[in-house]
């Protein structure tokens, strides 16, 4: 049985204001997105006219690029952001080991975590990004979020002329509406897979809170986390390498 207990807990300046901001604006952005999508798509049955509807679809539009500015910040501080905002805390794998293995491993530690000397239940020595979360960080960051934002920049392209491919816009009726129900298909099937990760990573912080008392909401508010004695080692480790790495 593990002797670490909560009372042995540092407290450790984790996360940055920049990937703070990023982390409250982009949710910011996505709610956004969600409220004007289901606006415009759903304008006859709330009674709205095709003009208000319009304006839902640009406003729509404008919020994506903003979100995609937020974007190419977050890409911008996995490199040259602090330790834990770069691409070295969202690794899900250690050398020889096999994703699979890791990922069963990590459900396991969630499902039964160890217990300390007064059997209270321990966290995951992380002291970053929690590594059953890189599950579903890597996919929505590399994969999802870009392809959300191709598919919604080309479909200002398509409807109003918009950069980067205007010429989209003067293509004959047939062949806008193939391409407009492509990226609308793609788009939204994108937006239901992040929905669906977002409630993911909602209902794991709330396990995390109540199942080892972590303070991983107020963290993203303050940057600070509190730290048991194994993940302090792993603080120190990170901060080496990443100090030898700079």
């Amino acid at each position: 049985m593990d002797t670490d207990t909560k009372s042995d807990m540092k407290t450790m300046k984790i996360w940055e204001p920049g990937l703070r901001i990023w982390h409250w604006a982009n949710a910011l952005s996505i709610l956004l997105l969600l409220e004007t999508s289901f606006l415009f798509d759903w304008h006859k049955e709330l009674g709205l006219s095709k003009e208000t509807s319009g304006l839902f679809k640009k406003t729509h539009w404008v919020v994506g690029l903003v979100f995609a500015g937020f974007f190419l910040y977050r890409f911008f501080l996995l490199f040259r952001g602090k330790t834990f905002s770069r691409v070295k805390d969202l690794r899900i794998t250690e050398k020889g080991q096999s994703v699979l293995g890791v990922l069963r491993h990590e459900i396991s530690i969630h499902k039964n975590p160890p217990k300390d000397q007064n059997g209270q239940p321990m966290e995951p020595p992380e002291p970053g990004h929690n590594r059953l979360g890189r599950f579903l960080y890597i996919p929505l960051l590399f994969i999802l979020l870009p392809l959300q934002i191709v598919t919604g920049v080309l479909w200002g392209s398509l409807n109003w002329g918009y950069w980067p491919v205007p010429a989209l816009h003067n293509m004959d009726h047939a062949t806008r509406k193939s391409i407009d129900d492509l990226l609308s298909n793609i788009h939204s099937t994108g937006m239901y897979i992040i929905v669906a990760i977002v409630i993911l990573h909602i209902g794991g912080v709330i396990m995390s809170e109540l199942t080892f008392g972590t303070n991983l909401l107020s963290s993203m508010i303050h940057g600070k986390k509190n730290l048991p004695p194994q993940a302090m080692m792993e603080y120190e480790k990170i901060l080496e390498e990443g100090n030898a790495s700079d």
